[in-house]
C-alpha cells in the first residue's frame, strides 16, 4: 500500500486516513520516505495500528511516550528535519491550526546522502538552515 498525499505539516485528518487505510490493508510495518512531513505522518499513522483513532487524542503536553508495536522505517530525502532520529512527530491540528506533537519512537532510519541529490536547491538550502538551527538551539 502506498499513501502519497502528504502535504507540508501533515494534517491530523491525513494521519487518520493513512492509519485507517493501513489498518484495513493489514500492513505489518511502515516505511516513511521523504522529508519530515512524510516521516512524521508514517510515525503517527503507525500508532493507529494498535491505538484507536483519531490521532488528535494523542497530542500531549507534557510529553508522554506512546508505544507502537508496528515497525517504522524512515528514509530521509532531505538533510534537515531530523524526523528520522527524533522521538517526536509534529502534526497539524485542523481544529485550531496548531502544531502539537506526539511522542513516540521509530524503529530504524536508513540515511543515504545520495537520496538528497535530486531535491531542488531551495529545499537543500531550507533543510540545511533547519539543521543549523537545531544544532544552534542545542
Amino acid at each position: 500500500m502506498v499513501y502519497d498525499t502528504i502535504t507540508a505539516d501533515p494534517a491530523d485528518t491525513q494521519v487518520d486516513e493513512c492509519g485507517a487505510l493501513a489498518k484495513e490493508a493489514g500492513v505489518d510495518g511502515f516505511v516513511g520516505i521523504g522529508g519530515g512531513s512524510s516521516m512524521d505522518c508514517a510515525k503517527a499513522a503507525s500508532l493507529l495500528m494498535n491505538h484507536p483513532a483519531p490521532i488528535k487524542q494523542y497530542f500531549t503536553a507534557p510529553p508522554s511516550f506512546l508505544d507502537c508495536t508496528v515497525p517504522v522505517i524512515l528514509v530521509p530525502t532531505t538533510a534537515g528535519t531530523g524526523s528520522e532520529c527524533t522521538q517526536v512527530c509534529v502534526i497539524t491540528n485542523t481544529e485550531d491550526h496548531s502544531k502539537p506533537s506526539i511522542f513516540m519512537r521509530s524503529t530504524l532510519a536508513i540515511v543515504d546522502p545520495e537520496l538528497t541529490y535530486t531535491v531542488p536547491a531551495s529545499v537543500t538550502a531550507n533543510t540545511g538552515l533547519d539543521a543549523f538551527t537545531h544544532a544552534a538551539e542545542s
